[in-house]
């Protein structure tokens, strides 16, 4: 598995590589194989905050840590 990808799991699967990123997250074709058979799947992982910047802009604008993560949780 890249290196890219060692973050991302879900349990029992393996990830095979990015199919694509959007505004809020990626998505990661994941497979695993039982009973001889492979089967594949897409795993999509949300990143909100997108980084550690779109706190520190809300601070700015008067957000308080609560109204922050109240925020975060509505985009959910």
């Amino acid at each position: 598995m890249p290196n890219a990808f060692q973050n991302i799991a879900w349990p029992g699967w393996e990830t095979v590589g990015l199919i694509g990123r959007g505004s809020y997250g990626a998505v990661y074709e994941i497979r695993r194989s039982m009973l001889g058979e492979t089967e594949t799947a897409a795993l999509k992982v949300i990143t909100i905050p997108q980084n550690d910047s779109d706190i520190e802009e809300m601070y700015c604008e008067g957000y308080d840590e609560e109204s922050i993560t109240g925020s975060f949780r509505n985009h959910l």
